[in-house]
């Protein structure tokens, strides 16, 4: 008698990628790795990184109560049947179901030395009361790379996105508003006497959006840095994650310095 074999998890994670009806470079955006990497941990070719595993349990919307049993089995320390039918993820032709949308940076190899630091975030972002979170420090101690891989654990958080906007190209606070937008897919109407920053704060004002503000410091000698508080005013469910190597200063913010490893 012919026995069933059993399901590998690079097969069930191509199939529950599939009935999210995502393609791999989808949905390698999404958890923050190559397509390369995804392609070979659904061919069983190689095994994820605990970080890897955490990132795709929050893109299939596993409740976190059950990540450790997640990993664990990412990992190949436990079999796929030890995963209990809630964490079958979310089909996206479920009705209520809303794609997550996502532009962080993909980055080529997992953080390393920054668990607790990611922890801690995450718990911050979590907080109602947190609404502007600036992580702060030096030059060059990782405050990008720290603020991308907490963003990526947030993305089952933000139903409408988690958004990299990098603010290191310009050069004075007149360009936030068009470099949010450009980043979130706004366009604004040309036409409309309304000004540019009112038409992005409508949009936003229904939004449950992560905003990664990156490398806000040279532009805190400029007055305009007002603006990022006066967009949390007006999209109350919008949250702004910065770095910078000073705090911004603004109302209600919130700051975590991001030590040397």
């Amino acid at each position: 008698m012919k026995m069933d074999t059993p399901l590998t998890f690079g097969e069930w994670l191509r199939q529950s990628r599939n009935e999210l009806r995502l393609t791999r470079q989808e949905f390698a955006g999404r958890v923050g790795c190559s397509v390369s990497m995804l392609r070979k941990i659904e061919g069983g070719e190689r095994r994820p990184s605990g970080q890897i595993a955490e990132r795709i349990a929050n893109v299939l919307k596993i409740p976190p109560a059950e990540h450790p049993t997640f990993v664990r089995v990412a990992r190949g320390e436990l079999g796929v049947s030890r995963l209990p039918s809630a964490l079958k993820p979310v089909a996206a032709s479920t009705a209520s179901a809303s794609p997550l949308r996502v532009n962080l940076p993909v980055l080529p190899t997992p953080l390393i030395g920054r668990r607790r630091e990611v922890a801690e975030l995450s718990q911050l972002l979590r907080d109602p009361q947190c609404r502007l979170l600036t992580l702060v420090g030096p030059g060059g101690i990782g405050k990008t790379r720290l603020a991308i891989e907490a963003a990526a654990q947030m993305q089952a958080v933000f139903a409408d996105g988690v958004f990299f906007v990098p603010l290191d190209p310009v050069n004075t606070t007149r360009f936030i508003v068009p470099m949010i937008a450009d980043a979130i897919g706004f366009s604004f109407e040309i036409e409309n006497p309304v000004e540019p920053k009112t038409q992005l704060f409508d949009y936003l004002r229904e939004k449950q959006a992560l905003l990664l503000m990156d490398n806000l410091e040279h532009l805190l000698i400029a007055p305009g840095i007002e603006v990022l508080a006066e967009m949390l005013a007006n999209a109350p469910r919008v949250k702004l994650l910065a770095t910078s190597r000073e705090p911004l200063e603004l109302q209600g913010e919130c700051v975590f310095d991001v030590q040397v490893l």
